[in-house]
């Protein structure tokens, strides 16, 4: 396991930040410790909620012993007498907390009502580098539940082998290998996206771009870069129906339309896998692909560039 490095504010003139949009697939590796994904009852009884244990709750101590993975907690409940009362650590928004739970008999195994998960595996489009500080972003959105904190992470290069193509009522999906090679260690995992530090020397001498800020960005014609075979990464033409004010931080920044009939034809429109995606209007940066409507694959939302770099640590002048 590697510390994640500490990070310091910047605060740029916009004609500063210059930024390779990128819209390479990738491939997230999160290690976040033991952390509770949902609880479940037996014959009505759970004794996980019954003990105040909620999804999201990190587990610090069972049974005294300080907990590295999921595996520690069965082999615990595995050695304990049936009927003992244990104790639990547990981390919630950034406070310990000390509950007791008992375990009940399921199918004559010991359970604690518990669905537990100690790391997160996905696949994801890269948005930006920033190349003059080595810093990237991507997806466009937080991965599960963003109150669960990073302990560490990275990502690595990934290929897209498959596309399941979207329709009414399913988004479809980019199906890709992940690739071992770190290519950046993950830093924040927040309602904006995932950010961090690029680590490898696969960007170096990449086309920059200006960004926009959020008050320049108008409805109208605009592209995104995206991967659809293998890692190719290819430009696709958009429309920027609604472009929203917003004073806060906000994932659903403006409303696009894939119009590029390739990328119809292949995606049926906007996919599961393609969150992240920069969009590129006017030669600039604007922001990147978050969200797809259910009810038409053909539109989406997509997310400020300048909320990104915030998460970042980025600021504008």
């Amino acid at each position: 396991m590697f510390l994640i490095p500490e990070a310091s504010a910047l605060t740029l003139d916009k004609d500063d930040i210059k930024l390779i949009p990128s819209g390479e697939s990738i491939g997230i590796k999160l290690e976040t410790g033991v952390y509770i994904d949902k609880t479940f009852g037996v014959n009505g009884k759970s004794p996980s909620e019954d003990a105040g244990i909620r999804p999201g709750d990190k587990i610090l101590k069972f049974n005294n012993k300080i907990i590295e993975s999921s595996s520690d907690i069965k082999e615990e409940l595995d050695n304990i007498t049936p009927s003992k009362t244990i104790s639990i650590v547990i981390e919630r928004n950034g406070k310990e907390l000390k509950k007791e739970i008992k375990p009940i008999i399921r199918d004559g195994v010991r359970t604690l009502g518990l669905y537990l998960n100690d790391n997160i595996v996905g696949v994801g489009t890269l948005t930006y580098v920033f190349p003059e500080y080595d810093l990237f972003g991507a997806l466009g959105h937080g991965i599960n539940d963003t109150k669960i904190k990073v302990d560490s992470g990275y990502i690595t290069k990934s290929i897209v082998m498959e596309i399941e193509k979207g329709s009414i009522g399913n988004p479809g999906e980019k199906k890709a290998i992940i690739s071992d090679k770190e290519i950046g260690i993950v830093t924040k995992n927040t309602i904006t996206g995932i950010y961090g530090v690029i680590t490898n020397s696969h960007f170096e001498n990449q086309k920059v771009y200006p960004i926009a800020d959020k008050e320049e960005v108008k409805t109208g014609k605009a592209q995104i870069l995206t991967v659809i075979k293998d890692n190719k990464v290819e430009t696709f033409d958009v429309e920027i129906l609604e472009v929203t004010k917003q004073n806060e931080k906000d994932i659903k920044s403006m409303k696009i339309k894939i119009t590029d009939e390739k990328l119809l034809t292949r995606t049926g429109g906007i996919i599961q896998g393609m969150s992240g995606s920069p969009i590129i209007q006017n030669g600039k940066i604007i922001g990147a692909i978050t969200h797809v409507l259910i009810n038409d694959p053909t539109m989406g939302y997509g997310i400020y560039i300048e909320w990104m770099l915030e998460d970042s640590d980025i600021f504008i002048k």
